[in-house]
Parts: structure tokens; C-alpha cells; sequence
């Protein structure tokens, strides 16, 4: 391929994109009802014989739930854990269930807490793994997540109480030397895991209400983190859950969370205050944070919620995205998830709120077409889901409602591709590590979006024929990751190795 045919190629895949349809449109089978308020969040997963995704989700009945993407109950589900040990007022999140291949035998299974003080596992086909579920002593309502945090290649579970324990068990449900860690008060947030002492080990980040320290990370002996734990916001606490990423595109992982305050915090693996940081929202956040590579440089953008009624989005330096924050009918408690929902190849935020509206908005900040959805009545926490979960080639969206209902709707043809999802549900993915790798530029992602597409065409033309453009519009890409034949040039003789890149998806 010579340089005068790039344009035409550029324009050939522009106009054989699929174009989403602007009928969004509830699934048949769906809303499912439940028998209380679903504020926990789903995932999903192949959990039977058949080729389509089964949806995993709670709800405040104490049931969780598995079901084909048609609505219809898998057999053996759904499996009733307990009833909750006393009332917590200020419980706004049940646990959501992570779903992994605890022993290796092909088929994930689902982990899940309960307000009745235990930890539970179950199979695929809803039996109780052996050694589950495991009893606490207190009620549990965070979110279980799911990674080798000791080095030993198997899986652990981290979750924490409402004692202020912080559990690390081995799949046996044998609980991991060092631990449970006291923090002294409870804990209703979710753990992080991410690598942040950089010892090829998951670390875990937890945060704790009121009383005390709030910011926790400690290695997966229970051994604290140098500079913590961290008292961000005396007496009060948070009940947001802590994300981890390299934000500012440092080569190490950073942290972020909400408060109680309405302060945002990013934070360095250290403890320290990132420069720029926090945020003030203004009022109180209890949506947690999503990372997700938004523009065109290679540093993460943080979103989150707020209860004064509006959606954040923030550069890694802590000032505000052009265009935000945007303004919502009520408070914001549900945490937002990033995906390209319409197949425009951008990427957009959907997020619930507490009239039952589900938004979606471009990155500038205006509103995707066919948004706010309008089918919830009531309070949505739940945190949306974004899959093909029939495996049609449309991108699906699937949230629960405080009106005990689970909706799930079609967003059309053209809307799923699978390299546009970056945090497409609850704590990032299936696992709930809420954590996102350090961004390695690959040779060819000329755009670093960590992809090698159609989408790097216009980028590679740039860092060709003219480097101080590329500079200015990919700033932060190495534009030697151009040079795709190796010679230590970037020049025509790259094309071809180029475009073999390109075919070689």
C-alpha cells in the first residue's frame, strides 16, 4: 500500500462502519422482577451449555440471581443465602457477585456476600463449592474481588464487614495468613487489587467508615503499604470504592476515590497527594470512580457521581473534562461505565440516577441520542452493565432498579465492539478488581487507545508526514511506535508492515 491510497482506506472504513440504530428498545423477556430493591450491580458470564452470556446479579431479597439473556432463570438458580443480621440505615449497596474460575476446571464460579454475615460461592450450575460459605459474624455488604494477592498462582477473595475485617480466603475458604485486617469500623465499600508496591503481587485497597484511618492498602500477607493508612476525612468516612490505574501515565499505578466530603482524591502508590488533587464536587460522593482512556493523550480520565445531582469527568491532573460536569434530574449513587454505546468508535459514559433515569453522554458532556432512558420507576444505585449478551452484534445495557425490577435493553445493530468496552460494568470487570493495567504502547497503536485498529489509520499517516502534528494531537504517544519495519525510521518503508499489522487482527 502506497501513502496517496491511506486517505482513500481511511474513508472506505468510515463509511462501511455499522451505524447504530436509534431505536433503543427493552429485550423481550425483560424487566425481570425480584423480590425487593436490586441496588447491587451485575455481571455476567457462560455459565451453561448454551453459546449466549448469563447475567449474575443480587438483589436485597437475598437471592442471587442467574439468567439467560432472554430473562428466563438458569437451572439451579436463583440460590437464597439469609436473611440480614440487623437493620444498617445507612446501607445504600449490597454485595454484587464476582464471577471467576476459582479451580480451573473451565466453569466460573459466582462469589458473592450477604447481610446475613456470610461469604458464599456457588458453582456454575448453583451448587455450593466445598468449603463455602464462610460466616463472619457480621453483616457483609461489600463487594467481593477476586485475584492472586499472596504470589502463589491461585486465586484468593477479598472482601471486607461490617466489623471492619478485611478477609482474604483461599478457595477452600481457609482464610490467608495475615488476615482478616482490622480497620476498626465498617467496611460497606468494595476492594481494589493492583500491583502497587511493584513486586509482580495484586495488592488490596479497601476503605473503612468514620472512625480512624479510611484508606487502607496493605500486600496479601496483611502487611501494610509504606505511607499507610490514610485518614482522608476524619469521623465521617466513605462508602465510595477505591479504582486503581497510572492516571497520569507515570509507569505506576495510582488511586483513586470519593468521599463523603465530595472531595475526589488521586493519590500516588505512596499515599501522597497527586498534584491538581482533590476535586471538590461539592456535596457528598458515593458513586465510585471508572478510569478509562477518554481522549487522545495516553493518561486515564476519571467519572464519577455525585449526590448534588451531576456526572464528573476529570483529566489526571484534577481539572474538569471540556463539557462537565453535567447536571442530572437528582442525585447520582449508581458509579458510571465507559464503552462506545453507539458505534461511533467514542467512547461514552452511562450511569444510573435516583429517579430511575439511566444517562448517557458523550465525552464532551452532551447527551447521547435516545438518553435519559425512562423505563425504571424508582431509585436507581445499581451500576449498568454493557455486553452482547445474546450474541447478536448488539451491545446490550443492563442495570437493577430499587423498584425490584432488572431492565435490560437493546441498543441496536452496529453498537458492540468488544475493543471499545474499558470499564464496561461494576468495579471494571468480572473479577472486581476495579483496576486497570499500566498502559504499555503496543507497536502500530499510533492513537494509544491500547488497540491496533482502523481507528490508528489517520495517527500513522500523521506520525509520517508530519511529526510536530503528531506530537500536538497524540500528545504523550511515542511516534516511533511508527516504525514498524524496525529500521529506527519512520518513513514510507513502514507502511506495509503497517497495514500487515493491521490484517493480522
Amino acid at each position: 500500500m502506497r501513502p496517496h491510497l491511506l486517505p482513500m482506506c481511511v474513508a472506505c472504513v468510515l463509511a462501511c462502519a455499522p451505524v447504530a440504530n436509534a431505536q433503543i428498545a427493552l429485550e423481550p423477556g425483560w424487566p425481570v422482577t425480584t423480590g425487593f430493591s436490586v441496588s447491587p450491580s451485575a455481571t455476567r458470564a457462560q455459565l451453561d451449555t448454551d453459546p449466549q452470556l448469563e447475567i449474575i446479579i443480587a438483589s436485597q431479597d437475598n437471592y442471587v440471581y442467574v439468567l439467560n439473556h432472554d430473562g428466563i432463570p438458569v437451572p439451579g438458580w436463583p440460590r437464597y443465602m439469609g436473611a440480614p443480621l440487623y437493620p444498617d440505615t445507612w446501607l445504600r449497596f449490597n454485595s454484587s457477585p464476582a464471577v471467576a474460575d476459582l479451580d480451573g476446571d473451565g466453569w466460573p464460579e459466582v462469589v458473592v456476600g450477604c447481610l446475613d454475615g456470610k461469604v458464599y460461592v456457588f458453582r456454575h450450575d448453583g451448587t455450593t463449592f466445598p468449603g463455602w460459605p464462610f460466616n463472619t459474624g457480621y453483616m457483609v455488604a461489600s463487594t467481593p474481588a477476586v485475584g492472586d494477592v499472596d504470589g502463589d498462582g491461585q486465586l484468593e477473595i477479598v472482601i471486607g464487614n461490617h466489623f471492619g475485617r478485611v478477609y482474604a480466603f483461599k478457595i477452600n475458604g481457609t482464610v490467608c495468613p495475615g488476615f482478616p485486617r482490622e480497620t476498626g469500623y465498617a467496611i460497606r465499600g468494595s476492594p481494589a487489587l493492583g500491583d502497587l508496591n511493584e513486586d509482580g503481587v495484586l495488592d488490596i485497597v479497601v476503605t473503612s467508615e468514620v472512625s480512624g484511618p479510611d484508606l487502607w492498602a496493605f500486600d496479601g500477607h496483611g502487611v501494610n503499604l509504606p505511607g499507610f493508612p490514610l485518614d482522608l476525612m476524619p469521623n465521617l468516612g466513605t462508602e465510595s470504592s477505591p479504582a486503581i490505574g497510572d492516571i497520569d501515565h507515570d509507569g505506576h499505578l495510582d488511586i483513586v476515590v470519593g468521599l463523603r466530603s465530595g472531595l475526589l482524591y488521586a493519590l500516588n502508590r505512596n499515599g501522597t497527594v497527586k498534584p491538581g488533587w482533590p476535586y471538590n464536587a461539592g456535596y457528598t460522593i458515593e458513586s465510585s470512580p471508572a478510569l478509562a482512556n477518554l481522549d487522545t493523550d495516553p493518561d486515564l480520565e476519571i467519572v464519577v457521581g455525585a449526590n448534588n445531582s451531576q456526572v464528573i469527568a476529570l483529566k489526571c491532573d484534577g481539572t474538569l473534562l471540556p463539557g462537565w460536569p453535567v447536571p442530572t434530574s437528582y442525585s447520582v449513587l449508581s458509579s458510571p461505565v465507559v464503552g462506545d454505546i453507539d458505534g461511533d468508535a467514542e467512547l461514552e459514559i452511562v450511569i444510573g440516577e435516583n429517579t430511575g433515569k439511566v444517562y448517557a453522554f458523550k465525552v464532551d458532556g452532551t447527551a447521547v441520542p435516545g438518553f435519559p432512558l425512562l423505563d425504571a420507576t424508582y431509585t436507581i444505585y445499581s451500576t449498568p452493565l454493557l455486553a452482547d449478551l445474546d450474541l447478536d452484534g448488539h451491545l446490550e445495557l443492563l442495570v437493577g432498579c430499587n423498584d425490584m425490577r432488572i431492565y435490560c435493553w437493546d441498543l441496536g445493530p452496529g453498537t458492540y465492539n468488544p475493543g471499545r468496552l474499558p470499564w464496561p460494568e461494576w468495579r471494571g470487570d468480572a473479577r472486581n478488581t476495579a483496576s486497570v493495567p499500566i498502559f504499555v504502547q503496543a507497536l502500530g497503536d499510533l492513537n494509544c487507545d491500547g488497540l491496533v485498529d482502523f481507528d490508528d489509520i489517520n495517527a500513522f499517516v500523521l506520525a509520517l508526514s508530519n511529526p510536530a502534528g503528531y506530537t500536538e494531537a497524540f500528545p504523550g504517544c511515542d511516534r516511533m511506535k511508527a516504525d514498524c519495519n524496525g529500521d529506527g525510521l519512520v518513513n514510507f518503508d513502514d507502511i506495509d508492515p503497517f497495514v500487515a499489522l493491521l490484517t493480522a487482527r
